[in-house]
């Protein structure tokens, strides 16, 4: 209880302080500073998560483990057919340091390293880090976890000022709830959870958060050979992450097409940058699987415990499973709920996961009424731009799923589009909602962190 109620003292600060702001009006002042209360906050919140929750209870954090220790300690990417060592399954039976009763060769799925498949640049970073814990497996997962504490801090600090920038080149420095929403998001539990255990996502965040925030800054500038640079630098270090965010290849080749001039050099000088930072794994993986991603490979191997019963997934899946998508967008679904227990929580889960939809369909429908408009508004532009990586997102997941019977439909699969969401319900909230009631908002923003105060003191 004490550790909890030491975790619980930043929470419970923003709440006063954000109360203490409506009542005495110096919210422009805390706006202007909150970044100074936003960091502690941030950093105090994934620690809690990471102190707290046990290794391995999320989805994946063992194999993604199994990958950084096998890099760290072979000095050499593993393959499909590598097994997990001793100490990954040991720490997998709660015994370590003592010897596991398990034999990797003999327990299938589980004993390989499954996730061998995915981009190496996380697990390289994260390789060093466990080496530096002398090789003590179980210190390694929580240095792993203290990594990705700190890349999501980056992260974090990257929304606020974009959203700050959009603020002040969008909306002409009127006063707006886009920077407090890196509040909300930061704090939204499900998306702790999955920042901070063992997992390339959280380096994947921070990359399309770069790419997204600068395709904005570009917006209006005439490309030159820099700006080129960062785009297919940032792209690339994307890919070389996580391919799962492979549709923001189209989101780049559609904003260079947008911008009309020298399209054709634009597209060579960023689809070789691109190229060149992924040759290496390309041809790591041409060496030993005979293709340029094992993604094949992996999924063969996967087949029986992802889709046991080689279902073939269609429309009437899709329809079944959309909310269940955005639900577990906002939830904590890659944890177990007897590790994270829900009260009241659930309630405005399902609300969050039922009005993000139907508040890009209106975002959608909007912005086509508004089309003759769309040339001279940059509000428009902007808001576009989210919408479209927001929709490519969720596409790209629904073509895996019917194409390949791969029942993807989880949260975690949109986590490329968090900055795009972010800026979709800020558009839409102040523009629509909140255009002549925004104090409203500042009181909900207050009764939120008392909920997410509420939450760790009585769902954990």
């Amino acid at each position: 209880m004490l550790i909890k109620i030491f975790f619980l003292l930043p929470t419970l600060l923003l709440f006063i302080i954000l109360t203490l702001s409506l009542l005495f009006r110096f919210r422009i002042f805390f706006k202007k500073y909150c970044i100074y209360i936003l960091f502690p906050l941030v950093i105090i919140n994934t620690i809690f998560f990471a102190l707290l929750l046990p290794y391995f209870s999320p989805i994946d954090e063992g194999g993604h483990f199994a990958y950084v220790e096998h890099l760290a300690v072979e000095k050499t990417l593993p393959l499909l057919s590598d097994y997990v060592s001793k100490n990954n399954l040991a720490l997998l039976e709660h015994t370590y340091p003592n010897p596991s009763s398990l034999e990797a060769s003999k327990i299938g799925f589980g004993g390989q390293i499954y996730e061998s498949f995915q981009p190496p640049l996380y697990y390289l970073a994260g390789s060093i880090v466990y080496s530096l814990t002398n090789n003590n497996a179980e210190l390694s997962v929580y240095a792993l976890r203290l990594l990705n504490t700190i890349i999501f801090s980056i992260t974090i600090f990257i929304w606020y000022k974009a959203l700050f920038y959009i603020e002040k080149n969008i909306f002409a420095n009127k006063d707006t709830i886009l920077p407090f929403l890196s509040f909300i998001f930061a704090l939204i539990p499900g998306l702790a959870v999955r920042m901070v255990c063992v997992s390339n996502a959280v380096l994947e965040l921070l990359f399309s958060t770069l790419l997204i925030f600068f395709l904005i800054r570009f917006l209006y500038v005439d490309l030159k050979n820099k700006h080129l640079i960062i785009l297919g630098t940032l792209l690339g270090l994307l890919l070389l992450t996580r391919f799962s965010s492979f549709f923001l290849i189209l989101i780049v080749i559609a904003y260079l097409i947008y911008k009309r001039k020298r399209i054709f050099k634009n597209l060579l000088v960023v689809g070789l940058l691109t190229t060149i930072l992924l040759l290496p794994w390309f041809a790591f993986n041409y060496k030993n699987y005979g293709s340029l991603t094992s993604n094949k490979n992996a999924k063969e191997i996967q087949a029986y415990i992802v889709n046991p019963g080689h279902e073939n997934y269609g429309m009437s899946y899709l329809a079944s499973k959309t909310f269940i998508l955005f639900d577990t967008f906002w939830s904590p679904d890659d944890v177990p709920q007897n590790v994270v227990k829900f009260v009241y929580y659930s309630q405005i889960i399902t609300f969050l996961g039922f009005i993000t939809p139907l508040i890009i369909l209106f975002s959608i429908f909007y912005l086509i009424l508004s089309y003759r408009e769309f040339k001279k508004s940059s509000f428009l532009q902007v808001w576009c731009l989210a919408i479209l990586v927001i929709f490519l997102n969720i596409i790209q997941l629904y073509s895996i799923v019917l194409i390949e019977d791969w029942p993807v439909l989880g949260g975690r699969y949109l986590s490329p589009s968090i900055l795009a969401f972010i800026i979709m319900f800020g558009f839409v909230f102040n523009s629509f909602v909140l255009k002549r009631f925004i104090n409203i908002f500042y009181y909900i923003l207050s009764l939120f962190i008392l909920f997410i105060f509420s939450f760790y003191l009585f769902c954990l």
